[in-house]
């Protein structure tokens, strides 16, 4: 006789959405994620509703959806395959085994995700999204909890950063919401669909409350990113791992101690990082690897290639660097890689935005449809909420909507003319974008526009660069142009690193 009784997993997380009959469950240890549809979607939000540990029964399912018994038994057998059910009560010592077991596999290459390098959405999280959308749901949400920060990383967008070890910090002039305040908001936008939360800062574990509120979002079921340093979570990773993060996002420079910590301001700075993604991947927590290429890191950047290897994480280079959100533009006046340096470095076929002979497809970027509406989720389905409340599309994109401390995330989203009309965008409103041939070469950054312009659909100059060298590149290529493919023959020029504002935006924050 099948076995009537499983239990539900600590290390699953999901939503089901009653109306759309969809849902998506996340195993944070195997590190998959799976849509669901139908009945097979029903059965998955009555397994969620048990909570984490809880009894599910293959015999009260049946009666309840009035689904045949060999049915659910044979979806169950399944869902144990991908470790979103068990058939007997997890111990300490089964979730220690597992950890084990998923990270060796991932090692030999066996595990069944379907991450992809530099894939910001897994294709069940595109697959519940396109299910789900509409103007009153959300998916995922940014919390800023503080811009504060242990490092002082030179080429940092966050408001009151500073460019160097002279510079007075601004990074806490922001009054910053209080936990009630955020168990409140997590409330509303749980309501509103809420599925994915990612926690940033600044650096997230400088917050007072910052463990509070991920304990708060692991017993609402909603899957958790972090973003940070590793500095301060030194001697914390098993208490981290215990609230099985989807992924911890964490930033490297470069393999080279020198480089990176002078990017950071803070010496031995890689060394605690790197400490600390060896014990999260020790785990079997998700670790991804940012990397952004700037002018300090440029020769080196690469060094961060193995560190990934030795640690089966995935990296994310980024080319594109922003300026500040208080209008800062010494990141790209002083740090952002030249047209030479560009040539180089878009050649790498790891690097996001690439265009390289060693993927003839790059070399043809498709060329981007102008049609109504916004061109991206955020504002859409996705949102960022500020340290102060302040609800904003996205973290670079910080056009402020309203205030989650004094409204309600609902009348925000019906009442905000600003949020309606981005959510409206004609195609005739773009002012020069899509007008040039290197325009399909844009990955276009709607925040980079709105910081330059205060306009999203106006073409800003950080966009434009990064297209225009792309465009070059692409052509000298496709005419078999030869093209430097060595970093070292380049000369290097560092500036004198200091606060830059744009005219009007020196008391901006």
């Amino acid at each position: 006789m099948n076995n009537d009784i499983y239990y539900r997993p600590p290390w699953t997380c999901g939503k089901y959405n009653a109306k759309k009959h969809v849902a998506i469950v996340f195993n944070s240890i195997e590190q998959c994620d799976y849509f669901f549809e139908e009945d097979a979607a029903d059965i998955i939000g009555l397994i969620l509703s048990a909570g984490r540990n809880g009894k599910v029964s293959i015999y009260d399912i049946s009666q309840k959806l009035q689904i045949d018994e060999s049915s659910v038994n044979n979806f169950f057998s399944n869902l144990v395959e991908y470790g979103l059910l068990s058939p007997s009560l997890i111990s300490k010592e089964v979730i220690e085994e597992y950890r084990n077991a998923c990270k060796l596999a991932r090692t030999s290459g066996k595990t069944q995700g379907e991450f992809g390098m530099n894939e910001e959405f897994s294709n069940a999280e595109e697959a519940y999204c396109e299910a789900i959308t509409d103007y009153d749901t959300i998916y995922s949400v940014m919390f800023e909890l503080t811009y504060r920060c242990n490092e002082m990383c030179i080429h940092c967008y966050n408001p009151g950063a500073t460019r160097n070890s002279r510079e007075v910090s601004r990074r806490g002039e922001l009054k910053e919401l209080s936990l009630d305040d955020y168990k409140q908001i997590i409330d509303e936008l749980c309501s509103a669909g809420l599925v994915m939360a990612s926690i940033t800062g600044g650096e997230p574990f400088a917050y007072l409350y910052i463990w509070e509120i991920i304990d708060y979002l692991y017993n609402k079921d909603v899957a958790i990113r972090i973003f940070t340093n590793g500095q301060l979570l030194v001697g914390s990773v098993p208490r981290l791992a215990k609230y099985y993060p989807r992924d911890v996002r964490i930033s490297v420079y470069s393999g080279v101690d020198s480089v990176h910590d002078g990017i950071t301001q803070v010496k031995g700075s890689l060394k605690k990082t790197l400490d600390v993604i060896e014990q999260l991947v020790g785990f079997s927590t998700k670790v991804v690897i940012n990397c952004p290429i700037i002018t300090r890191n440029v020769q080196s950047y690469t060094t961060v290639k193995k560190i990934g290897s030795i640690y089966d994480s995935e990296i994310v280079f980024d080319v594109t660097i922003i300026d500040s959100m208080d209008g800062d533009i010494c990141p790209t006046k002083n740090l952002r890689l030249t047209p030479e340096q560009l040539e180089v470095v878009l050649q790498d076929i790891d690097i996001s935005g690439h265009v390289s002979l060693d993927d003839p497809q790059s070399l043809e970027w498709p060329k981007q449809i102008v049609s109504d509406g916004a061109p991206c989720k955020a504002g859409v389905s996705l949102f960022c909420v500020k340290p102060n409340g302040d609800l904003i599309p996205c973290n670079c994109f910080p056009m402020v909507l309203g205030n989650m401390q004094k409204q309600h995330f609902k009348d925000i989203i019906h009442s905000s003319t600003l949020l309606c009309d981005w959510r409206n965008t004609k195609a005739f409103q773009y002012i020069e974008c899509w007008t040039h041939d290197y325009c399909a070469y844009c990955d276009y950054c709607v925040g980079n526009n709105f910081n330059e312009h205060g306009n999203p659909l106006k073409a800003g100059e950080n966009n434009c660069y990064m297209a225009k060298n792309r465009y070059s590149l692409a052509q000298k290529l496709k005419s078999n142009f030869s093209v430097n493919r060595n970093i070292e023959n380049i000369k290097l020029e560092e500036r004198e690193l200091k606060r830059q504002y744009r005219k009007g935006d020196e008391s901006h924050l």
